[in-house]
């Protein structure tokens, strides 16, 4: 039953860096005060720093062998073909359900993966990442919504930097004003809203055109100050799902398996093509990559259809990858590969599905893809100039928060936001934050 009084505003900086926060935080007075005020810190993200996969630990509280989100895609179990991954993937429950199940009215705005397909909540919620459209709930909210402005994110590719920052300005800016539209006629006792663009923006344009990415930075800013003046929260929190790293290359994944033989095709290829269309012969291939960040499968007998390497051999499969990855050089330069099993990183009954190894070059300066038929394994930043760095930020300031500085975890922000509302789910994988510090 809804028993506190709490009014929780949550604003997600999708990739929001802590350095680059750092660095401009002079000219970022919301963000600034939140940090000055109340608790602030790094944040770590899951590894792989995927959107999919934070944004749904964020939303839950628990790690992905918890979730079963490892990334905006999943394999099928009859095929090697790949499905969207949708919030009715989730194998658990998101803060706004648990809050609309005990009484509090929720908005949620532009969630990826977690809010798509909208939840049925006593409130509102707005799709994300990756619907193509916009759906919502109620269903009636989209047209109204739309007529307002709002808009799924812009296409970038081939753009002009000044086109790029045209578009993210001004989606972010319509995305604001429907968020105030919406708070004014709902009312809710949490509200939550994602800015993508911080995120876009850093992908396209970080190391290559900064004062943009500060402008995007400086309006998500202004949104901050416009929303909490609006909603008057009692508390404000804001957080990224990982931080970003300009990259010094490109690293195609299945094409550096093919050169070390774990991976093998049917007939060469000419031309780059997608995981998907390539003509990989299954029944000679031992690991293989698909998806975002560094990620590798063992093609296992028994959880793949046409596995080739018994569960007697997967530990040896494994450290081999390890072993191989370890010498990887560039251009004749040795380059620091950090790996990790799956064990390791991850939890519960999804561990299955999980990635068997992941792994990072240069702690993250090296972007991974998944595409095949690449002349060479390694290639100079094409369309993206920066990836997915582990560590975040965040900064939670309001009644009865204390001011400190404290590192922590993605997982952690969703018991801290319940407990605000006197929920406490002792089976999270996080911890609320308040409480590890002594605060009451």
């Amino acid at each position: 039953m809804k028993s506190l009084s709490a009014k929780i505003l949550t604003i997600g900086l999708d990739g929001a860096d802590p350095r680059l926060l750092a660095k401009w935080l002079g000219s970022l007075p919301n963000i600034k005060q939140l940090s000055d005020n109340g608790m602030s810190g790094k944040l770590a993200s899951v590894i792989p720093p995927i959107s999919a996969s934070a944004w749904t630990s964020f939303s839950t509280g628990l790690n992905p062998g918890r979730t079963g989100v490892f990334d905006f895609v999943s394999r099928r179990a009859e095929d090697y073909r790949l499905n969207v991954v949708r919030s009715t993937d989730i194998a658990s429950k998101t803060i706004w359900e648990i809050l609309s199940e005990r009484g509090f009215c929720c908005g949620v705005m532009n969630v990826p993966v977690a809010a798509w397909p909208p939840q049925s909540v006593k409130g509102f919620v707005v799709s994300g990442l990756p619907d193509p459209s916009v759906t919502t709930h109620p269903p009636t909210l989209s047209e109204k919504i739309k007529q307002l402005g709002w808009r799924p994110d812009p296409p970038m590719v081939g753009k002009s930097a000044e086109d790029i920052r045209r578009e993210l300005l001004s989606t972010m800016r319509s995305r604001g004003e429907v968020a105030k539209h919406l708070l004014e006629e709902y009312h809710p006792d949490f509200f939550l809203l994602v800015l993508t663009e911080t995120d876009r923006a850093q992908h396209f344009l970080l190391s290559r055109n900064d004062e943009i990415v500060r402008e995007v930075y400086a309006m998500a800013d202004e949104i901050i100050g416009e929303l909490r003046e609006a909603y008057e929260p009692t508390v404000t929190v804001v957080l990224s799902d990982h931080g970003f790293n300009a990259i010094q290359g490109t690293f195609f994944t299945n094409c550096w398996l093919l050169e070390r033989e774990f991976l093998a095709l049917k007939s060469p290829l000419s031309d780059p093509v997608s995981f998907e269309e390539a003509p990989i012969a299954w029944n000679r291939t031992r690991a293989f990559s698909y998806g975002d960040q560094g990620k590798i499968y063992v093609n296992l007998v028994g959880r793949e259809p046409q596995g080739t390497v018994k569960a007697s051999d997967y530990s040896s499969v494994v450290s081999e990858l390890e072993s191989e990855l370890s010498g990887l050089t560039d251009n004749g330069r040795r380059l620091h590969v950090k790996t990790w099993r799956a064990k390791e990183i991850y939890r519960g009954p999804w561990l299955s599905c999980a990635p068997d190894l992941v792994f990072q070059i240069e702690r993250g300066e090296y972007g991974a893809k998944t595409s095949l038929g690449h002349r060479t394994v390694f290639q100079a930043p094409q369309i993206w100039s920066a990836d997915h760095a582990i560590e975040g930020v965040y900064a939670i300031e309001g009644r009865g928060i204390p001011h400190a500085g404290l590192d922590a975890s993605i997982l952690d922000l969703a018991p801290t936001i319940l407990h605000e509302y006197g929920v406490e789910l002792p089976d999270l994988d996080g911890r609320a934050l308040k409480t590890c510090i002594g605060a009451t």
